[in-house]
């Protein structure tokens, strides 16, 4: 079943509502009327939910007749979002490859430390996720919110607003010159819509961001196994657990043992 909103479809509601406010009300009456009797039967008898999707599509293609110089904010928005995922998506790849290039990196005199790659690639995700993990849990016994109680939610919405409103303002400022007066008092609402989205639906509008982190963490992942697969395939490297402390043989073994537990099921012919 099709979606019947997104944060697009609420950004561009908030901005409509935005701009009815100080209108006459006789003519706003006049209007949304009009909007219905246009609308087929069907729609007409549809959940009050449907009938706002298709007031807001309405006023969608109204503004468009009359404006073809400007996008929607839901629109710019999507937009925006997009380009956050494609830097992820490419920042997650190149510097989780490029790290691992480095930690692999054998120049034939002294073995690749094995120690330190598990501790950078294993050990430190480990530890985070063990955190989240007991932050979650005490989160829950305190009957918050898991994501928009914590220290990482407050983080990332505050450096992702930041980051959207200053692209959205310079947007506003390259364009300024070449649109006309009603065009820019439309842009000034844009930013007031998002500020009442993100007031109104706090956590959902996080949501998006948060899963820009979850892919640049992937695509991070990715080019860490990518690099080091092709290391260990195509190139003749030489491994040694190098540390300061005093480990025998067999805690080595134990270690590795506990570590590959999860593909032990495998046969040996895959491993």
């Amino acid at each position: 079943m099709k979606k019947l909103w997104n944060i697009a479809d609420l950004i561009d509601l908030e901005f409509f509502l935005n701009q009815d406010n100080g209108e006459d009300l006789d003519s706003l009456s006049a209007r949304d009327r009009q909007i219905y009797t246009d609308l087929p039967s069907a729609i007409q008898e549809a959940t009050p939910q449907k009938l706002l999707r298709a007031w807001l599509s309405s006023r969608r293609e109204s503004l468009h007749q009359e404006e073809n110089e400007i996008a929607l904010p839901g629109r710019t928005w999507q937009e925006i979002l997009y380009l956050f995922f494609g830097i992820a998506l490419f920042a997650g790849l190149f510097s989780g490859g490029g790290l691992a290039f480095s930690f692999l990196s054998y120049s034939g005199r002294e073995p690749v430390n094995v120690a330190a790659y598990f501790a950078v690639f294993v050990l430190v995700q480990a530890i985070l996720f063990l955190l989240l993990a007991g932050s979650a849990f005490f989160r829950r016994i305190q009957g918050k919110h898991i994501i928009e109680a914590s220290l990482l939610y407050r983080l990332l919405l505050r450096l992702f607003t930041g980051l959207l409103h200053k692209i959205m303002a310079g947007v506003q400022k390259k364009t300024s010159q070449k649109v006309s007066a009603e065009t820019r008092l439309k842009w000034s609402a844009y930013n007031s819509s998002i500020k009442q989205i993100r007031q109104r639906y706090g956590l959902l509008f996080f949501r998006p961001f948060f899963l820009v982190v979850q892919v640049f963490g992937v695509c991070f992942n990715t080019g860490v196994l990518a690099a080091t697969l092709f290391k260990v395939i195509g190139a003749d490297l030489a491994f040694g657990w190098q540390s300061t402390l005093q480990v025998t043989p067999a805690s080595v073994h134990n270690l590795v043992h506990w570590i590959a537990l999860p593909w032990s099921w495998l046969p040996n012919s895959f491993i």
